[in-house]
């Protein structure tokens, strides 16, 4: 057991944690949004100024710089089990584009998706774009213009407001879970619920989603149109739902109802940078795109190897949260050696609630451990096994409260690695997955 000295030598790391059922539905109605690369250059701040010769990282080799423009229009015009673009739509269609909330490097996808669009023949008036109010921060919308489109009150269904995209004038609609007049019925579940979906949708003569992989932990909600553009009881019904092939086959059943065959989806890697772009047939698309985010966010280690393990979190569904910092440390837990300090990387500025200060406290106070998730409990331990150092925004007192070390500067963890003989990086650890190697 350490002191409390050396506990304090630790970091913090988990936002508000939200249960395996709520994460996904709790991250639309808190309207978080995909940080803009420019807020937090990770690059900047760290990754230039870590001493090369300590830290490994399979992921520093990996393709990056790849041209978005030319990635989208391959992926266009070599659909996966359907037809390309410009056969799949004409001059005079009314498209909607759908964007998935936390969409990576979602402004400069929109330009192109656009400019593709127009290419086929189909002009800017007849584009419109549905986002979540997160999104609709994220593309710059003000306050004002979130509360007219999300008025519980409302009695018509929200504006069309237009935004620039790229050279574009583009009409966006922001999605209301409460407005009843912005949404349309399509179909009724198994259980004779029924199904809405946004009118903009419903009225399309195309709709394009566009969504993207997520971390194992999410992957039960990575459907970028339902229930994410439909009402606030289909939202709870689902959340209540404790059956995932249930959950599923209604997400199924929506999108076939609809009439959203096909689909657009990205993967990203390191930092948010899109590096591949498939389009086609909707599962075909996200099982191609599902396959390539397993290699690449999946990495090879050999157990509790490392003396030193540095985390980042510079991606998330959502801003920065207690649940991201939750999976990252499970993940150094896997490479780390005993007592071996795990270090995390992030802008976390939330503070953590009463559940995750519990999973703080458990290192000093066994009890509270039986108060906590399996998943949380396993946290807790790492906690007390683990020096754990944290890079946030919240203050040095508050994290140093919470039994964890407060890390300022790149050079701090320079500092903290000059005796590891093996450090390791992990950059956006709460995507990742490890796959355990035997020790030799």
């Amino acid at each position: 057991m350490q002191s409390y000295h050396e506990a304090n030598l630790r970091c913090r790391l988990i936002r508000c944690y939200r249960q395996e059922t709520g994460v996904f539905f709790d991250s639309i109605l808190t309207t978080e949004v995909l940080q803009d690369k420019k807020e937090c250059d990770v690059r900047d701040q760290l990754l230039n100024h870590l001493a090369p010769s300590k830290f490994s990282s399979q992921q520093l080799n990996t393709e990056s710089g790849k041209m978005l423009s030319s990635l989208v229009e391959r992926a266009f015009a070599e659909p996966i089990h359907y037809p390309s673009l410009t056969e799949t739509v004409i001059a005079g269609d009314r498209v909607a584009i759908a964007l998935m909330n936390g969409l990576p490097q979602a402004k400069e996808l929109l330009s192109v998706v656009v400019g593709q669009l127009n290419l086929a023949g189909i002009a800017n008036d007849d584009i419109v774009v549905v986002i979540s109010p997160a999104m609709a921060e994220y593309f710059g919308f003000g306050k004002s213009e979130i509360d007219v489109s999300t008025n519980q009150d409302e009695k018509e269904a929200p504006p069309l407001l237009v935004k620039n995209i790229g050279d574009a004038e583009i009409h966006i609609q922001i999605h209301s879970i409460f407005n009843q007049s912005g949404v349309s019925y399509v179909a009724a579940n198994e259980g004779g619920d029924p199904i809405y979906f946004n009118r903009q949708l419903v009225d399309a003569d195309v709709v394009l989603p566009i969504g993207f992989p997520v971390a194992s932990h999410r992957q039960d909600f990575a459907d970028p149109l339902y229930p994410e553009f439909s009402t606030l009881a289909i939202r709870d019904r689902m959340a209540e739902e404790a059956s995932v092939k249930v959950k599923r086959a209604e997400i199924q059943l929506a999108n076939d109802s609809l009439g959203s065959f096909f689909q657009l989806q990205v993967v990203s890697g390191p930092g948010g940078e899109i590096s591949d772009v498939f389009f086609g047939n909707r599962k075909d698309v996200i099982d191609a795109a599902n396959s390539v985010y397993l290699h690449r966010w999946t990495l090879t280690a050999k157990e509790a190897d490392a003396d030193f393990v540095l985390v980042t979190i510079e991606q998330s569904v959502g801003a920065q949260s207690w649940a991201d910092f939750v999976q990252s440390v499970l993940v150094a837990g896997r490479c780390a050696k005993d007592n071996a300090p795990i270090a995390v990387w992030s802008e976390i500025e939330e503070k953590p609630n009463r559940q995750l200060r519990n999973m703080f406290q458990s290192q000093f106070d066994r009890k509270l451990a039986t108060k906590l998730s399996p998943e949380l409990e396993q946290v807790g331990q790492l906690i007390e096994d683990h020096p754990i150092y944290l890079h946030c925004k919240l203050s040095r007192n508050e994290v140093e409260s919470l039994g964890l070390g407060f890390i300022d500067s790149a050079a701090e963890i320079n500092r903290i690695a000059e005796n590891a003989q093996q450090a390791m990086l992990i950059r956006d650890a709460h995507w990742c997955q490890v796959s355990l190697e035997e020790n030799d």
